[in-house]
């Protein structure tokens, strides 16, 4: 009676097997695709976190690019690992522990680059329309756990294992879903209609911030030069007068342009002429005046001197139209007052600074508008991934959707299809490498051990 008793369990376990078999072959194509989303999501997030926070700068766009690869990186590394245990096998191996940890886990995770996204959406906007002001990033990065801990508390009270029935009487499986003692009731059901509001109206105020900030860098490409923040205002008697910034800087380059052609006609006037002065202990002739001393004097603030040429004493010998010789020293400090180069008057100490201001504000917003494309691109892959996993789990606790589909295909597409959600852990690397150059060029210096040409020559670290 024993030996029958013990037969007939071995029979059950192997026909558990054979369903348990069947149905992985069902699920092999969810298998093969989040098998190589952990794959590639390990390599790209690893590079993605050493890239960011140790060859770049630590800017804000920066630290949150890490943050998102990291929760990436553990998501990989933790709830993919245990997504591909419960594939293999679906009908076997359910332990309440492992299931409810690695459910939460993933759960938190996921949260956490969701809120992460808003708050992200939120610099973004701040830095599009107050070009300038910095964020509390460390504060963020707290409130994105704190809030992530918060809504993720319930995870372990809902996950656990359930009870599996199969066609064969008194056999069935376990597997790792909702807890047995809430599958009967309305709690999955709320559990996923909350989670798709929180969801949804995080899509909608992504979508609304983001068009936002589309619609201010449309009208920052469409802006003439020299209107709103590219003019300059100024005050005086008759009241406010508009300068346009691009005036004043052709002005400058016109009155460069006219010491240029001065300082040409007067060398080749004086070459023109005999008379010459020379320099004390060199024998080379520099120049000849004939003309007074005021011209002299504007030559002199004319032509560029340089440290390395000029000696400390200057001897001049001047011949005057009556055949008089006047000779006269000077110093090389009286000569350090005049500018070194034509070019000084451009120098950064000497340009407007309004001028400056302006330049400083086009590169700002050029590297916000750089930043602005790969969070968007990031968000957008974000929403994509995750609303065919929450639509079909919805219709599913609704009933719309059966849980015994007709055939294995069906079973095998909408099963692919809720896992589509990793696949936003995979991807982001491959946007930074598309949309970021010098993310590419850290890339190619690690693996080929090149140094990138635009890298500073002062620091290894670069912004976005």
């Amino acid at each position: 009676m024993d030996v029958n008793n013990s037969s007939y369990a071995i029979d059950d376990e192997h026909i558990l097997w054979l369903i348990n078999e069947v149905t992985f072959k069902t699920d092999l194509p969810a298998f093969v695709f989040i098998f190589i989303c952990m794959i590639l999501g390990i390599m790209g997030n690893s590079l993605t976190v050493y890239v960011y926070h140790f060859r770049m700068k630590r800017i804000t766009q920066n630290v949150y690019i890490t943050w998102l690869a990291l929760f990436d990186l553990i998501s990989c590394g933790t709830s993919i690992p245990y997504e591909l245990f419960d594939l293999r096998f679906p009908m076997l191996y359910a332990e309440p522990v492992p299931c409810k940890l690695f459910r939460t886990v993933a759960f938190f995770t996921n949260l956490c680059s969701c809120i992460l996204l808003l708050v992200i959406a939120f610099d973004r906007y701040r830095a599009t329309h107050h070009v300038g002001k910095t964020t509390k990033t460390k504060l963020s990065i707290v409130m994105t756990f704190v809030l992530a801990f918060i809504l993720s508390f319930p995870a372990p009270f809902i996950f656990g294992i359930r009870t599996v029935p199969t066609v064969y009487p008194n056999i069935s499986g376990t597997a790792c879903s909702f807890d047995g003692a809430i599958v009967d009731t309305p709690l999955p059901i709320v559990y996923y209609t909350m989670l798709g509001i929180v969801f949804f109206a995080s899509f909608i105020i992504l979508g609304i911030i983001y068009i936002k900030i589309g619609s201010t860098i449309y009208s920052w490409k469409h802006t003439q030069i020299g209107e709103t923040d590219g003019s300059l205002h100024r005050k005086n008697s008759a009241g406010t007068v508009s300068v346009n910034s691009v005036e004043q800087e052709s002005d400058s380059r016109e009155e460069m342009k006219k010491n240029i052609i001065q300082r040409d006609s007067l060398v080749s006037q004086t070459i023109e002429e005999d008379n010459v002065f020379t320099v004390e202990g060199k024998n080379t002739v520099i120049e000849s005046v004939q003309s007074d001393t005021s011209c002299f004097k504007s030559l002199l603030t004319l032509l560029p001197f340089k440290s390395s040429t000029v000696p400390s004493q200057v001897k001049l010998t001047k011949y005057s139209p009556n055949g008089s010789i006047k000779e006269e020293t000077r110093q090389r400090s009286k000569y350090e007052k005049y500018p070194r180069s034509i070019s000084s008057s451009s120098s950064k100490g000497s340009r407007n600074p309004r001028l400056y201001k302006r330049s400083k504000s086009i590169k700002e917003k050029a590297n916000i508008k750089r930043a602005n494309a790969v969070f968007a691109s990031i968000t957008f892959v974000f929403v994509l991934s995750y609303l065919p996993f929450l639509l079909l789990e919805i219709l599913k606790q609704v009933g719309v959707i059966s849980d015994d589909l007709n055939n294995r295909t069906e079973q095998s597409v909408f099963e692919l299809f809720t896992k589509t959600m990793y696949l936003n852990n995979v991807i982001n690397p491959f946007i930074y490498g598309i949309l970021n150059s010098s993310f590419r060029d850290e890339i190619k210096c690690l693996f080929t051990g090149k140094i990138p040409k635009r890298r500073n020559s002062g620091s290894s670290r670069r912004k976005i």
